[in-house]
């Protein structure tokens, strides 16, 4: 039978683990129809067959789990980089992360459950969402304005991670969730619901809040407790993650905030 030398293999095959498309190999060779043992025989050979050599039946298994994690490109297109450097494939999986999650919030995110509270007269006043179904609800928020934002939400999950997508890119932004509400910032170090604003970046900023009743994955927990800006790698993390868990587990939320000057 035939066979294909893949350079690189185990880098490639590893690179849809890393952008959050599949748990681990094992969830990799459930996709392939084979073992673990098979993938670990193509990437590493054995006396017969030299390493990265994989059969025209297992390469054809490939070039679909490839198709499918890339399916802005053709078939011939994915055969071709299979025969390159692994570094051209991640160069194209790496930007599919934020799209995925965006792709994500605009299925999946309930867009007509938020309230914001800004600042006013020294007090916080509310300010009533608007009842229009429209497909992204939008607030206009001042530059260094204080506000703070809730969520209707009827899950009783207590895990809550908010998201801000701002014009210089993504970070965790402080959440959490009381009874029938989520709050973002979520609140202060006394106990008291807890706000933020914006001093430097105007334009819009987009709020994703999810909510689910169990934990989220590790990397996220430690990025927002270390206030690090999200990479792609991260945003797929969450989206794979979030994409799997049951419907009854989980709620997502999003609302975007126009920052002017």
């Amino acid at each position: 039978m035939a066979k294909t030398y893949v350079p690189e293999l185990a880098k490639k095959i590893d690179l849809l683990i890393k952008y959050g498309l599949y748990k681990n190999r094992v969830a990799i060779a459930a996709k392939l129809k084979c073992s673990t043992e098979t993938i670990k025989w193509w990437i590493y050979g054995d006396k017969a067959r030299e390493p990265g050599c994989v059969s025209g039946s297992g390469m054809r298994r490939v070039h679909d789990l490839f198709a499918a994690a890339l399916p802005d490109l053709s078939r011939p297109k994915v055969e071709q980089l299979m025969l390159g450097p692994a570094d051209d494939i991640e160069r194209l999986l790496a930007p599919l992360q934020a799209d995925s999650l965006i792709a994500l919030v605009r299925k999946e995110a309930v867009t007509t459950a938020t309230t914001l509270f800004d600042e006013r007269g020294g007090s916080l006043g509310l300010v009533e969402t608007t009842k229009a179904r429209k497909p992204a609800p939008h607030y206009t928020v001042k530059k260094s304005k204080l506000f703070r934002l809730a969520f209707k939400t009827h899950l009783r999950g207590a895990f809550t991670i908010a998201f801000q997508k701002s014009p210089g890119g993504w970070g965790i932004v402080p959440s959490d969730a009381e009874k029938a509400v989520l709050h973002v910032p979520g609140r202060d170090e006394e106990g008291e619901l807890a706000v933020m604003c914006e001093h430097n970046e105007v334009g819009r900023h987009t709020f994703i809040i999810a909510q689910s009743t169990k934990p989220f994955p590790e990397q996220l927990i430690a990025a927002q407790a270390d206030g690090v800006q999200l990479d792609r790698i991260l945003l797929g993390h969450f989206a794979a993650d979030y994409r799997v868990r049951p419907k009854t587990t989980k709620s997502l939320f999003s609302v975007n905030i126009e920052i002017t000057s």
